[in-house]
């Protein structure tokens, strides 16, 4: 190539392609990421800046902020309370709204900010689900924070679904003890029917069903017999504690059920004994 070719080029290294500056980022967006972080005032500045552009909402004339709602609950996830209970004042969400992100965050500092914003601990989770104590049985120290709070053991959904149904589940004994000595009625939740369904080892099972009997839980009784808007709205055959433990396959209940008194002629809902229900099952240790 001779010179000439060259003329008109640039000794100069080529210049690099324009890059244009990424867009701003949005609000919503700025809030989520300081949220997470738990950075109040850096919260608070971002919201004023939104604040200071938004055009009211003609029908209510209040500003919409529902857009932010994931930010309140990435502070409830991180277990900021401090932000958590400004964007609750800030208008951002509400208690009743973010109850499933408190329970998996177990702060006791949220909770605190909850009851402040007027959350009512004792409204069920759902029309059959229990209050909120149940869910978090099985931490003793939670649960009797809770208690302090104003929990009820017995604060019942529709359908007959106690903080103490859920406790024969999830709870040690200890907690269950503590719940009882704070007033929990062996009457409320079937709690004997839920506690033979309880997972784990039969010997503990066993001791909490001997600690219900003790309290005066009715060993034949078919579940929600008293109560028939739950005893109609159930769609698998409802029977006694014995019935269930016989389902589970569990023969050493099944067995102590029986000393105790358990009758395995009683018919459940579907009309059928608990050998009908589990024809493996024996219903004597002789046979």
């Amino acid at each position: 190539m001779s010179g000439s070719d060259y003329i008109g080029l640039s000794s100069e290294p080529p210049s690099p392609r324009h890059t244009p500056p990424p867009p701003p980022e949005l609000p919503v967006a700025v809030l989520l990421r300081h949220a997470r972080a738990g950075r109040l005032q850096d919260a608070h500045q971002i919201l004023c800046q939104y604040m200071s552009t938004l055009t009211l909402n003609s029908t209510t004339c209040r500003p919409e902020l529902g857009l932010f709602n994931e930010s309140v609950k990435a502070a409830i996830a991180n277990r900021h309370a401090p932000l958590v209970s400004y964007l609750f004042f800030f208008g951002i969400g509400k208690p009743s709204l973010c109850v499933e992100d408190a329970l998996k965050a177990r702060s006791t500092a949220i909770f605190e900010v909850f009851l402040e914003y007027g959350w009512d601990i004792n409204k069920p989770l759902g029309r059959n689900k229990a209050p909120p104590l149940g869910e978090i049985s099985d931490d003793k120290a939670l649960t009797e924070w809770f208690l302090d709070h104003g929990a009820d053991p017995n604060a019942t959904c529709e359908l007959e679904y106690t903080p103490m149904s859920d406790a024969m589940q999830h709870a040690s004994l200890d907690t269950i003890g503590l719940l009882f000595e704070r007033n929990a009625d062996i009457k409320r939740g079937q709690l004997l029917h839920n506690a033979v369904i309880r997972q784990g080892p039969e010997e503990e099972v066993i001791k909490l069903v001997d600690l219900l009997l003790d309290k005066g839980a009715l060993i034949n009784e078919i579940q929600y017999q008293d109560y028939p808007r739950s005893f109609e709205e159930q769609v698998y055959p409802l029977g006694t504690p014995l019935h269930y433990a016989a389902e589970e396959g569990r023969q050493i209940l099944v067995f102590h059920l029986l000393k105790k008194g358990a009758d395995p002629l009683i018919k459940n809902s579907k009309g059928k004994t608990v050998s009908e229900v589990a024809p493996r099952m024996k219903m004597s240790e002789v046979e």
